[in-house]
C-alpha cells in the first residue's frame, strides 16, 4: 500500500477477492475499493462454498483468447 498516493500494488488478491472485483467493483486502484473488496469477499465466503466461488472465477476469468 502506498500511503502517500492512496493506492496499492497489484497482486496478492484471493480468488474470492478477484470474483468480487470483476463482478461488482470498478477497476480503480484505491484503498477504499480494496477495503470494499475485502468486506464483500468475507460476506461472500459466509454464504457460498469455496467450490462455487472457484467455479464463478473460472467461468469469468479472461484466458487471453
Amino acid at each position: 500500500v502506498n500511503i502517500i498516493s492512496g493506492s496499492y500494488s497489484q497482486g496478492g488478491s484471493t480468488i474470492t477477492q478477484q470474483v468480487i472485483k470483476n463482478a461488482l467493483l470498478t477497476p480503480e486502484k484505491t484503498i477504499t475499493r480494496k477495503l470494499k473488496e475485502w468486506i464483500l469477499s468475507i460476506k461472500l465466503e459466509q454464504v457460498m462454498p469455496k467450490e462455487q466461488i472457484l467455479a464463478l472465477y473460472l467461468n469469468e476469468a479472461p484466458y487471453g483468447g
